[in-house]
């Protein structure tokens, strides 16, 4: 399998953290990042948006993901695996030279510990609640885990260095992160545009307000 640390050719020497851009970043997707249970300044996504059932974890996913492309098998929500995170890189031709400069993609797999804290966060939601319980079929896991995933993945590449702002053109930047799973395989790569990244920071406020 890939190894992140043979696949960051693409960070560069250019300090881009001492920008707007990149203050904006580590303060929404690091320090205050919506993953579940990974900052004390941030409640985490679902308490923090509104989110009530799996539904409005789809909604906002596909709000996120309006202007991004989600790199994943048929079938699937997100890759399976750290292998098929290769497979699909190399497939798309996303692995090496200037992947950057492609539209906008993620693809990534879901990390252990964000498992962890979907299952407890849909367990105490269920919790005491006859009605909700009834429903808990309903609440299909993986809409709340492709949510967390990339939330978490987004803050694990910021936390370890693998994080860099590419400037395409002289009016266009673009957001390259990378994170690893616990044996060091390539499990995450996603590319977001500044202009996306600044409309889910706006979108965030909002959520904070009316919910999703």
């Amino acid at each position: 399998m890939a190894k992140h640390i043979d696949h960051i050719e693409w960070l560069d020497n250019v300090d881009t953290l001492d920008t707007d851009l990149g203050k904006t970043v580590v303060r929404e997707l690091l320090l205050c990042s919506p993953a579940l249970e990974v900052s004390a300044r941030s409640e985490g996504w679902i308490s923090r948006f509104g989110i009530n059932d799996s539904d409005d974890a789809e909604i906002l996913f596909n709000e996120l993901t309006r202007d991004v492309r989600v790199v994943k098998s048929a079938g699937y929500r997100y890759a399976t695996s750290a292998g098929e995170v290769e497979r699909l890189l190399c497939a798309e031709g996303l692995m090496s030279g200037e992947f950057w400069n492609a539209a906008s993609f993620i693809v990534y797999t879901v990390p252990n510990d964000a498992k962890t804290q979907v299952n407890k966060a849909v367990a105490a939601a269920t919790d005491g609640n006859t009605l909700l319980k009834d429903k808990k079929k309903a609440l299909v896991k993986d809409k709340y885990l492709q949510v967390d995933a990339l939330f978490r993945h987004l803050r694990n590449a910021i936390a370890h260095g693998a994080f860099q702002i590419k400037e395409i053109r002289r009016d266009r930047r673009i957001c390259v992160f990378q994170d690893a799973s616990n044996s060091g395989d390539l499990s995450a790569r996603l590319v977001i545009k500044e202009k996306t990244l600044r409309e889910w920071i706006a979108a965030f406020r909002r959520y904070e307000q009316e919910g999703v």
